[in-house]
C-alpha cells in the first residue's frame, strides 16, 4: 500500500491559494490519509488576507507603519514552542533583546520542528504561550524594532 505524503512547501502553497480564494477551511480525505487546514487571520494582516511567501516573516498594515512593533508569524500550522523539546531553556521571553537571525522558537508539525528566526534587531514585547496551537500566518511573537541595548 502506497502512502501519500505532503511536503511543507506544498502545504504553504496550498495555504496561499486558500487565502487568494478567501477560503477559511479546507479538508482533504483519501484512503488512509486526511488533512485539514484552517486559516485564522492575524490582527496585523489587513483585510484578512494571508501574507505572501516573501512577507510571511513580517507583515504590518499601513495604519501601523510608524509603530515600531513588528509581528513574527508562524510558518506553518502546529504547536508553538518557546524551546526545543530536547532542551528546557526557552529561547526568549517577554523583554528579551534579540538580534536579526536569532532563534525565537519553533512550530511543531508532527515530527517536524520549523524554526522561527528574528527578522530584525529588537526587543520581545509579546510572546504566545508555549504549546499553543497556531495556524499558518498567525502572529506568535511581537518585536519592538531598535530596542537592542542590554537590559540592566
Amino acid at each position: 500500500m502506497k502512502v501519500e505524503t505532503f511536503k511543507i512547501t506544498d502545504l504553504r502553497q496550498l495555504a496561499l491559494h486558500m487565502a487568494k480564494a478567501r477560503l477559511d477551511e479546507l479538508a482533504i480525505t483519501q484512503q488512509g490519509m486526511s488533512i485539514r487546514m484552517r486559516f485564522r487571520p492575524s490582527p496585523f494582516v489587513e483585510n484578512n488576507e494571508v501574507p505572501t511567501q516573501e512577507t510571511t516573516h513580517l507583515t504590518t498594515p499601513p495604519s501601523l507603519e510608524q509603530d515600531p512593533r513588528q509581528p513574527v508569524l508562524a510558518q506553518g500550522p502546529g504547536y508553538f514552542l518557546r524551546h526545543h523539546p530536547a532542551h528546557h531553556q526557552e529561547y526568549i521571553s517577554q523583554g528579551s533583546i534579540v538580534k536579526a537571525g536569532d532563534m525565537l522558537g519553533v512550530v511543531k508539525m508532527g515530527q517536524i520542528y520549523l524554526p522561527i528566526y528574528s527578522p530584525l534587531d529588537g526587543e520581545v514585547v509579546e510572546v504566545m504561550a508555549t504549546e499553543s496551537q497556531v495556524e499558518y500566518g498567525q502572529t506568535v511573537i511581537v518585536l519592538k524594532e531598535g530596542s537592542t541595548e542590554a537590559r540592566a
